[in-house]
């Protein structure tokens, strides 16, 4: 390809990048509404005095490290679940340490904070920006963080329902 065809395709897929961007950036083209009306201190006072404290097991992380889908990607961490998954064994214990020292700090390292947004194409004319949807690519170790904290607090609240 001559290098007028390489500065073309550059720039048309810089010129995408920037739209999807600015699609995405704008709050009046998201779906969602968001309310600047609900009071906290409220919302806590309705919940009573209720605790809940999330005690990450070894067990909890080697059961999440064994479960993850190994046919998809890597994250911006570049770290690839079929890694994860293969050195389960190996990588349970140190996971549960940051695991647990990052819920103890209230702390979650940077390098779990980084994430890349794929617009992925639902429908209609491929050349609109409104016709994709955002899709949040975590690290892989991050993924697995989710996955524990989101069984503790859907057994919690599982178990709350419940009662009641």
């Amino acid at each position: 390809m001559p290098s007028g065809g390489i500065k073309a395709l550059k720039h048309r897929y810089e010129s995408v990048i920037r739209v999807h961007g600015d699609y995405f950036a704008n709050p009046i083209a998201k779906p969602y509404t968001q309310s600047e009306n609900i009071d906290l201190d409220q919302l806590l006072n309705e919940c009573g005095e209720v605790s809940f404290d999330i005690e990450i097991s070894e067990t909890d992380v080697l059961k999440a490290l064994q479960s993850i889908n190994m046919n998809k990607g890597a994250g911006p961490d570049g770290i690839s679940p079929k890694l994860l998954k293969n050195c389960a064994k190996s990588l349970a214990t140190p996971l549960t340490v940051l695991f647990r020292k990052s819920l103890h700090q209230g702390c979650v390292p940077d390098v779990l904070k980084k994430s890349r947004i794929v617009p992925i194409f639902k429908s209609g004319k491929k050349n609109s920006a409104s016709n994709y949807r955002p899709v949040v690519i975590i690290p892989t170790i991050a993924k697995i963080f989710e996955m524990v904290v989101y069984g503790k607090i859907n057994t919690f609240v599982n178990g709350k329902i419940s009662q009641n």
